[in-house]
């Protein structure tokens, strides 16, 4: 027999639960994708003005488009982000119970829309770069909140003459703010008239009217407002449903938010009752406990992606110190080859290229995302500038803003690239832009200075250091499209330069594995500096011995020399075995070596 249980004892037990839920939620947000939330915004673009607001509304949904960009921007302080994200969702689980009339015996279920809505936030994937609209994920959530109050006014209505009104005045009114969202709404009311109030004379009417209106009133404002849209897609304007590409699973919780009215409408009929069983009890934790695991599970979990986003999101603040303990944290984890050029651009910075770069995982690993990207169409805006490539820079920032929307990390890098350039008309144009937002006002005053008064920028670290990569003739225009290539080739083949650009061409032909661009560039280095980094040591070394180099054994470190006769013993030790067992055997002392990569580390491609 089961336990009965007091219906006060249920709520409390309820409203315990859902505290727990978003106590979950914030904390696994917190600490696991408050470097996607920030990305995101920095990613992103709002503008509290009437240009930025009218830009919006120039589809349908534009005002969904509004709103969940004014949202988005609160990521840039990832806590206050996540807390505003968690009260909409607090709002939309009262709605929920409000319009289904869910009663506690099915109260769980009002944290579905929470679960699948969070999910929409952390199933992304490197999709994010390439998304058109950042803001598409708040949208659901803004969306699915008008959608809520759209229903609940609806059910407040008696008489079938206002119900029928008050479809058509939803669709007229609210279409060039809702877009799809309001044609959701009109289906959802028939498709409520018809399960509440049974097949009947009157629910067919209001439902096939509400069909003709969803129909008839959104290309009524194609021919009156929108000629300029495409008819074919007047319906669906306010969803962006191309945002994804071919990543139709990341639709998956969007469509499963759609349908959960229909699961509400099951017990919308079911009356409360005094005293409830303690399987219901039990059936409601189960179902919070399913929330929090399918959040667990489902969310997307590539090491490499946060890894990067961590990366991208130092280099924002120029802290090249936090780019290589993310780096000394996952030595042992293969990388993408954009991590590898975020990790040298930082090794760069600080002094340490040519005598720690080999010390670190390499390899080419896969970009596990929904849809095809590549280094260049995530990061060539931030690795063309640091490497002194700023024409290229800037052409990227412009062809992504096109395709994937303009942001304030693009309009940073186009601010830079237009200082280097010598147009200060051109960067104050783009700072303007900066200083409308809410919270890069204070960037855009920095570089306001800059523009009034460029003795300081010349004077700055960051510009003194990028302006020591830019002292060569723009002869050609090279084909940008892979920008790790762009990059090594161009290094790799520079005839002469600074000494920072003299690094980066040693390091490009070690990693290419050229040794006469190498040997031609190490005697220029030798004369123009006093060290010998270990790096260039042990490339010396192997390549005195593979091609017949002569080199003098006198500027090598003792230390090493005795390291490397210890490496040539071994590998005349392993002669005649596999590779992958050679590999396997001295990877433990020589892995962190050039010449374990210069044997070792093969099939890479720029990517």
């Amino acid at each position: 027999m089961t336990k009965e249980l007091s219906r006060n004892f249920i709520q409390r037990l309820n409203i315990s639960g859902s505290i727990l839920f978003y106590a979950f939620i914030f904390l696994f947000l917190v600490k696991y994708k408050t470097s996607l939330f920030f990305r995101l915004q920095e990613l992103s673009l709002f503008l509290p003005t009437s240009s930025f607001r009218i830009s919006c509304m120039e589809e349908p949904g534009g005002f969904i488009f509004y709103i969940a960009a004014f949202f988005l921007q609160f990521f840039y302080y990832p806590w206050l982000g996540i807390t505003l994200f968690i009260f909409l969702l607090v709002v939309i689980q009262y709605l929920v119970i409000k319009v289904f009339a869910l009663n506690d015996r099915y109260y769980s279920f009002s944290l579905l829309p929470a679960t699948l809505l969070v999910l929409s936030f952390t199933r992304l994937d490197y999709v994010m770069y390439v998304m058109p609209e950042k803001q598409l994920i708040y949208f659901w959530v803004t969306g699915f909140i008008s959608l809520l109050l759209l229903l609940f006014f609806y059910r407040s209505l008696r008489l079938g003459t206002g119900k029928l009104l008050y479809i058509f005045f939803s669709l007229a009114i609210f279409f060039p703010f809702l877009g799809t969202y309001v044609l959701i709404a009109v289906l959802w009311m028939g498709i409520y008239e018809v399960l509440i109030s049974g097949i009947c004379r009157q629910s067919l009417f209001l439902f096939f009217t509400g069909l003709l209106f969803v129909g008839g009133i959104p290309v009524a404002y194609f021919y009156i407002l929108y000629e300029t849209l495409d008819l074919n897609r007047i319906w669906l304007y306010g969803l962006s449903l191309w945002s994804f590409g071919d990543g139709w699973q990341m639709w998956i919780p969007f469509f499963l938010l759609m349908i959960l009215p229909f699961l509400y409408l099951l017990f919308y009929r079911k009356k409360p009752i005094g005293k409830y069983s303690s399987k219901q009890c039990i059936g409601n934790g189960l179902l919070l406990v399913g929330c929090i695991t399918g959040i667990v599970l489902f969310s997307f979990r590539d090491k490499n992606f946060h890894i990067q986003l961590e990366m991208e999101n130092a280099l924002v603040n120029r802290n090249f110190d936090r780019i290589l303990e993310i780096a000394d944290n996952n030595k042992e984890n293969t990388p993408t080859r954009l991590i590898i050029l975020y990790r040298n651009i930082a090794l760069h910075r600080n002094k340490l290229l040519l005598d720690k770069m080999f010390t670190y995982s390499h390899g080419a690993e896969s970009y596990f995302s929904s849809v095809p990207v590549n280094a260049t169409l995530i990061g060539s805006p931030a690795v063309f500038y640091y490497y002194g490539r700023l024409n290229f820079s800037y052409r990227w920032c412009m062809e992504l803003s096109v395709s994937c929307g303009m942001n304030v990390d693009y309009l940073k890098y186009m601010v830079k690239n237009a200082l280097f350039n010598n147009e200060p008309e051109l960067a104050l144009k783009y700072v303007r832009i900066l200083e409308k937002t809410f919270f890069h006002k204070k960037w855009a005053e920095k570089y306001r200075i800059f523009i009034e008064n460029p003795d300081l920028f010349r004077e700055e670290d960051e510009f003194r250091e990028i302006y020591a990569l830019t002292l060569y003739h723009e002869g050609t225009w090279e084909n940008s499209n892979n920008v790790e290539s762009c990059i090594m080739s161009f290094y790799r083949k520079l005839p002469s330069g600074t000494k920072s650009m003299l690094e980066l061409s040693l390091a490009s032909a070690m990693t290419t594995k050229d040794i006469k661009a190498f040997m031609s560039k190490l005697g220029v280095y030798l004369t123009q500096n006093q060290s010998f980094p270990v790096h260039l040591q042990e490339a010396a070394l192997l390549f005195s011995k593979l091609e017949g180099y002569e080199v003098n054994r006198e500027y090598f470190n003792p230390l090493l020399l005795e390291k490397y006769e210890r490496y040539l013993q071994r590998m005349h030790g392993l002669k005649g075995s596999p590779e992958e067992i050679i590999a396997q055997h001295i990877k433990n002392e020589f892995g962190d070596t050039y010449w374990y990569y210069y044997f070792f580390i093969k099939g890479m491609t720029t990517s």
